[in-house]
């Protein structure tokens, strides 16, 4: 399947989840489904385990997700990105960071001036709050894989709500009450970087055991990537 993209992913997908039980799904295919990005011989076999791990997960556990754990250029966006292209699934790459708010995460509140109807000139506008989805309610609603960069940097708050909705799948607007859902075949990823001691405590901790599958990713060397390879 050199020249063959479409090709490639259906024998990679094939491949990887080749006797895992369960029923898988497949997207519908379209212009906005990520490209496949380029494959190093460097790290396949490691990469394999990773994507039927990942595929394993999605398929039986809707309530958890992937957690990739790994040194920066260990390939973690590289498999979520192939992981969404084999799925058929868009993917939402957020980045996490310490600043970000717990009432950020789902909806972000706009307050709007609307003129009063009939009003003498010179009165002051009213004020009405409307609300717009974040990038995680959105890819969430439409079924793609939602990949949280750096999820270690979210504040215990934050880090609390995503647990909630990640439990029940939905969760209620806080503008207008609206119970908002999230598509069956959606997945959740979180990635992080190991970086001393405090990384260690929080990876291990109960909340992360209840919500996250812990995944190492790391490449092989490479003269052991070939020789597995060889094997095959």
């Amino acid at each position: 399947h050199a020249d063959d993209k479409d090709g490639q992913l259906e024998k990679l997908y094939e491949i990887v989840t080749s006797g895992l039980g369960g029923k898988g799904y497949r997207g519908p295919g379209g212009v906005t489904n990520p490209r496949i990005p380029k494959v190093e011989i460097h790290g396949l076999a490691q990469n394999m385990k990773v994507w039927r791990w990942m595929e394993s997960v999605a398929r039986r556990q809707k309530n958890r997700g992937p957690y990739l754990w790994g040194p920066h250029g260990a390939g973690k966006n590289y498999l979520v990105s192939v992981f969404a292209a084999m799925r058929r699934q868009g993917l939402v790459l957020i980045s996490a960071h310490a600043d970000m708010e717990r009432d950020e995460m789902l909806e972000r509140q706009i307050l709007k001036h609307v003129p009063v109807p009939g009003a003498p000139k010179g009165t002051p506008p009213m004020v009405e709050t409307d609300r717009k989805w974040t990038l995680f309610t959105e890819g969430m609603q439409r079924g793609d894989i939602v990949a949280w960069d750096e999820e270690i940097k979210l504040t215990d708050r934050v880090k609390s709500r995503l647990n909630g909705v990640l439990q029940t799948r939905q969760f209620q607007s806080e503008v207008d009450h609206e119970v908002i859902k999230f598509a069956e075949h959606a997945v959740v990823v979180a990635m992080a970087n190991p970086s001393g001691e405090s990384n260690e405590n929080e990876i291990l901790s109960a909340d992360k055991a209840d919500r996250w599958t812990h995944m190492d990713v790391n490449y092989l060397p490479k003269e052991q990537e070939i020789a597995l390879l060889k094997k095959r």
